[in-house]
C-alpha cells in the first residue's frame, strides 16, 4: 500500500486488489509512465492520449482515482475490448462484486483473445496477464461464495494450459487452487496437484508442508516437510505469522507477498497450523537456526559469537587492504572463539573453511588445521553430550572438513559416527531432529565412500534417503535426483548394467535435463555451502 494512494482503506473493503499493480508491468506496460509532480496533480491536465499510455498509468497510477480513470479512458480508446483495463476495474474499480466479476470475465475472456492473436498490438501484453485474470476470476467467484466454481476456473485453466506455460506463469493459478481445496478440506486433492508438478522453490515447501500438517498433524514427516520449507527461506513464515511493515516490504521485493496473500486463507483454515509453524520457526536448535545467531542467544553465549563474527569480518577486511600478516591473525581469533562454541557445529566449520582457502595449498598450514580438526572431533567423540542434542553435526562437520582435506579414512570413522546417532535420534523422535538431518548425515557418509569407490557400501544408502525423501516430499519431486544421481554413479561402477539403465531412466522422467546441467556445472549444496562428492 502506497502512503499517497487515496481512498485506499475504503477499497480495501470492497474491491479485490489495489494497485499499484507491479504484477501486471512487465508483462503489459511498454509506455513510460512517471508520477506528476505534487503541483500538477491538482491540475486537470489529461493524460497522454495513446492506449499504451492510458494502460500504464491504470497500472502504475499513484491512486485509485487516477488508476481507475485511466482504465475507463482505454477502455474507451480501445471500444470496450482492453483485456488489461477490464483487469484493473475488477481488482479496483467496481461498485459491487456482480460488477467486479463481470470485469474480471471480459478481462480474462479479452486476454485470452489479445494473448492468441498474433497480430494483435494495441499494446503490449503477454500469457501473464492472462493467468492473473484467470486467478483474480478466480477469487472473485470465491469470495462470493461460488466455491465450487473458483476451483473450476483454475483448475480448467491449468489443464487446458498444462504443457505451454512456463511454470512461473502457472504458479499463481496453482498455488490459489491449492489454497481453495484446503479452505475445503480437501487435502489429498491438494496434495496431488502440489504433486503434479514438483518445484524446488520456497512456495511448493510451504505448501507441503501445510498439506502435511493437515493430514497427520504435527509429525516427524510434517515437521521434516517444515524443516525443508524453512531452509529454502523463512520470508513466508514470517509473513504468515509476524505483522512487521519492513519485513512486508521484503517479501514484497522478493515476489513472495501475491503467495502469501493467496495461500494465508489455507494456512489459518488448518486448525493450529499457524501456531505450529510460529513455533517451529522460533526453534533456536531447528536447522533453519543453527546458523544464526539466535542459536547462540538460546544458550547465553551471544557475546562470543558476536566476537567470532567480529573477527572474520576484520580478516575479510585485511584481506581486501591486501594486509596478508593481519588477516591471518584475525582468522586465527576467530578460529580461538569458535573452538569454544560447542552447541553449533557452524562457526569452526566455516572458520576452517576459510582458513583452507587462505592457506593457497601450504602444506604446513593444511597439516595444523588437520590437527585441529582431530582435536575437536575427539572431544566430541569422547563426550556424546558436548554439542547437546547436535552432537551428530558436530561429528559430521569435522567429517566434511576431513574430506575436504582428503583424509577419507577420518572422515569416514565420523560420518558413520553421526549417521548412527542420528539415526537414533529420529527413532526416539528428537524434536531438534528431523528427516533432513536424518538424508544429510547419511548423504555425506555415502559421498565419501563414494569418493573412495566403495560403491557396493554407498548404493544402499542412497537408495535409503531416496525412501525417506519421498516420505516428505514425494516420489517425483526434484531433490530425489541428488540422490538417484550418485546411485546411477554406483551402479555403474559395480557394472549392473540394468539397474542402471533403469535408474537412468527415472532420473529422465523426473528431469531429461538434469545429468547434462550437472555435467556443465558444479553441483553446489545449497544448505551447507560445499560440493557434494
Amino acid at each position: 500500500m502506497k502512503p499517497n494512494d487515496t481512498n485506499v482503506a475504503e477499497a480495501t473493503s470492497t474491491h479485490l486488489r489495489i494497485g499499484p499493480h507491479d504484477d501486471l508491468v512487465e508483462s503489459c506496460v511498454d509506455a513510460h509512465y512517471e508520477a506528476p509532480d505534487s503541483d500538477e496533480a491538482d491540475q486537470s491536465s489529461d493524460i497522454e492520449e495513446s492506449l499504451d499510455a492510458y494502460v500504464a498509468v491504470a497500472i502504475l497510477g499513484e491512486s485509485v482515482a487516477e488508476r481507475v480513470k485511466a482504465a475507463h479512458k482505454a477502455l474507451k480508446e480501445a471500444n470496450g475490448t482492453c483485456g488489461v483495463a477490464n483487469l484493473i476495474l475488477a481488482r479496483e474499480g467496481s461498485a459491487s462484486p456482480a460488477e467486479a466479476l463481470e470485469y474480471a470475465q471480459k478481462a480474462v475472456d479479452q486476454l485470452k483473445a489479445e494473448c492468441s492473436d498474433e497480430d494483435f498490438e494495441l499494446y503490449q501484453v503477454d500469457a501473464e496477464a492472462y493467468t492473473q485474470a484467470v486467478a483474480d476470476l478466480a477469487q472473485l467467484n470465491w469470495n462470493c461464495g461460488k466455491k465450487t466454481e473458483a476451483v473450476e476456473i483454475v483448475t480448467s485453466f491449468l489443464h487446458e494450459y498444462k504443457e505451454e506455460l512456463p511454470v512461473e506463469f502457472k504458479a499463481i493459478p496453482r498455488e490459489l487452487a491449492i489454497s481453495f481445496l484446503l479452505q475445503m478440506g480437501e487435502y489429498k486433492a491438494a496434495q496431488a496437484m502440489l504433486q503434479d508438478e514438483t518445484e524446488n522453490d520456497e512456495q511448493w515447501h510451504y505448501l507441503n508442508a501445510l498439506i502435511h500438517f493437515a493430514l497427520t498433524g504435527d509429525t516427524l514427516i510434517s515437521r521434516s516437510a517444515l524443516s525443508r520449507a524453512l531452509m529454502k527461506g523463512t520470508l513466508i513464515a514470517g509473513g504468515l505469522t509476524k505483522d512487521d511493515e519492513n519485513l512486508h516490504d521484503t517479501i514484497a521485493a522478493f515476489g513472495l507477498d501475491r503467495h502469501i496473500e493467496d495461500t494465508a486463507p489455507a494456512w489459518h483454515s488448518v486448525k493450529g497450523a499457524v501456531e505450529w509453524l510460529n513455533a517451529f520457526l522460533e526453534q533456536p536448535l531447528a536447522r533453519h537456526n543453527r546458523k544464526l545467531e539466535e542459536i547462540a542467544k538460546s544458550e547465553g553465549d551471544l557475546q562470543r559469537w558476536k566476537r567470532w563474527e567480529d573477527a572474520l569480518e576484520s580478516a575479510q577486511h585485511f584481506n581486501e587492504k591486501n594486509n596478508e600478516k593481519e588477516a591471518k591473525n584475525s582468522l586465527k581469533a576467530a578460529l580461538r572463539e569458535a573452538d569454544r562454541i560447542d552447541y553449533s557445529y557452524f562457526p569452526f566449520f566455516e572458520t576452517v573453511s576459510i582458513l583452507m582457502e587462505f592457506s593457497g595449498g601450504e602444506k604446513k598450514a593444511l597439516a595444523d588445521l588437520q590437527s585441529q580438526v582431530k582435536t575437536r572431533a575427539q572431544r566430541f567423540e569422547a563426550d556424546s553430550t558436548l554439542g547437546g542434542p547436535l552432537n551428530a553435526m558436530q561429528l559430521q562437520a569435522c567429517g566434511t572438513l576431513f574430506d575436504f582435506l582428503q583424509d577419507y579414512e577420518a572422515s569416514l570413522a565420523l560420518h558413520q559416527k553421526a549417521t548412527e546417532l542420528v539415526t537414533n535420534q529420529v527413532a526416539q523422535n528428537e524434536p531438534n531432529i528431523t528427516l533432513v538431518d536424518d538424508v544429510d548425515v547419511r548423504n555425506e557418509l555415502a559421498g565419501t565412500l563414494l569418493a573412495m569407490e566403495r560403491f557396493d557400501e554407498a548404493l544402499p544408502l542412497y537408495l535409503r534417503n531416496v525412501d525417506v525423501l519421498e516420505q516428505y516430499l514425494c516420489a517425483n519431486h526434484v531433490e530425489l535426483l541428488e540422490m538417484l544421481e550418485p546411485a546411477y554413479r554406483c551402479l555403474t561402477g559395480l557394472g549392473q548394467e540394468r539397474e542402471a539403465e533403469a535408474m537412468l531412466e527415472r532420473i529422465n522422467a523426473i528431469d531429461p535435463t538434469y545429468l547434462e546441467a550437472l555435467a556443465a556445472t558444479d553441483h553446489d549444496c545449497d544448505d551447507c555451502g560445499h560440493e557434494h562428492h
